[in-house]
């Protein structure tokens, strides 16, 4: 995988490489990487599987994403904004009042800002 040299990459421009965001299958193959032919399984190494980081980065794990494609984030290159008007209902009617029950609606306008392009790298993992 090449992951460690996205490290360098985006440590080189002054970024920090905050969260690697993995497919399942890419994670997967991760964990189970094996050192020799015997088929001894990596235990020390760059992955720490308890904490699930990579080199000492946190690892999100994306179903979204496709297999073979992973993507370093800086923490800083990018924010969820909001035009700051949030909607929240709530509601009682029908039978939810004889259950106990509250229902809640919460609405928004959310969209994802890359303030510095160069903090967000897309990798090919791929062997």
């Amino acid at each position: 995988m090449r992951c460690r040299k996205a490290v360098t990459a985006v440590e080189s421009i002054g970024h920090t490489a905050g969260t690697f965001v993995l497919s399942p299958a890419d994670w997967e193959k991760l964990e189970l990487a094996r050192t020799d032919s015997a088929g001894s399984l990596e235990l020390g190494g760059p992955v720490d599987r308890a904490k699930r980081t990579l080199w000492g980065v946190n690892i999100a794990i994306c179903t979204a994403l496709p297999a073979k494609t992973a993507v370093l984030l800086d923490p800083t290159a990018l924010a969820v904004d909001t035009d700051a008007n949030v909607e929240l209902k709530w509601d009682s009617s029908g039978d939810n009042f004889e259950k106990n029950l509250m229902r809640a609606r919460v609405e928004s306008r959310y969209h994802l800002a890359v303030y510095q392009p160069l903090g967000v790298v897309k990798i090919a993992t791929a062997a």
